[in-house]
């Protein structure tokens, strides 16, 4: 095996989807009560996010965070006005966001002159990486 056993994975591969079920190389259909762990929780195949995937895909598929994209903005202001906050950070983990997180609140600290207060739960999950403050 050439993958990295980081996760303990189920005798399941995925081949397609359609709506809220996933259909394995064996063609047996699951009902997919997880979606949202580690991906996104849209289902499979829907028509209006496959031609939208295949219309930015003949455009651009990726760039660097170090610039911009037409659609960052726009999303930030619509969480903003839902979420009741300032700004958006935008991250493709749970470990980055929880890094955000804490940098967040250590720049806040410093500017308001208070000394940080940082909770963290053992046995939680808080991104895959070490508990090295623990």
């Amino acid at each position: 095996m050439h993958l990295l056993q980081n996760y303990h994975r189920l005798p399941l591969t995925a081949d397609s989807g359609e709506g809220c079920y996933l259909i394995d190389t064996d063609g047996h259909r699951y009902l997919d009560a997880i979606a949202g762990i580690g991906v996104n929780a849209l289902g499979y195949s829907h028509p209006r996010i496959t031609a939208v995937l295949t219309e930015q895909a003949k455009l651009c598929v990726h760039t660097s965070n170090l610039i911009s994209n037409r659609w960052q903005e726009p999303l930030a202001a619509k969480l903003c006005a839902v979420s009741g906050m300032d700004r958006a950070f935008f991250s493709n983990s749970g470990t980055e966001a929880m890094e955000a997180a804490l940098k967040t609140v250590r720049v806040h600290a410093r500017q308001s002159g208070k000394a940080p207060r940082i909770i963290s739960l053992r046995n939680s999950f808080h991104g895959r990486t070490p508990d090295l403050w623990l």
